[in-house]
């Protein structure tokens, strides 16, 4: 059985043990006061309305994948079904791979 000290938390991104007034991880860096846990099935979730990647910080990419989606719906609805299957698959995988962002 796992058990920790009473002033002592795990690093959402490398699950060590740190003193819980820590402001960072020692082992990774992660700042552990502005951590905010990534739900992989939420990011494909809002992948469905073209948020996934927002939702995992990448704002950038999913302005992309939103414009993109609207401009192959005009050209090829195939496409666009295609490009937002890859954008859910992305956005699982993305948020499975990063855990935690800092907000």
């Amino acid at each position: 059985m796992l058990t920790m000290e009473i002033n002592k938390m795990l690093c959402k991104n490398c699950e060590i043990e740190i003193n819980n007034t820590a402001r960072t991880c020692p082992k990774c860096g992660m700042d552990s006061l502005r951590q905010f846990e990534l739900w992989p099935v939420g990011a494909a979730i809002l992948s469905l309305i073209g948020c996934g990647q927002i939702y995992n910080g990448q704002i950038g990419k999913g302005i992309i994948f939103i414009f993109s989606m609207l401009i192959f719906l005009q050209l090829s609805p195939a496409l666009a079904g295609l490009l937002w299957i890859y954008s859910i698959y992305d956005a699982y995988k993305t948020a499975k791979e990063l855990k935690v962002i800092l907000i």
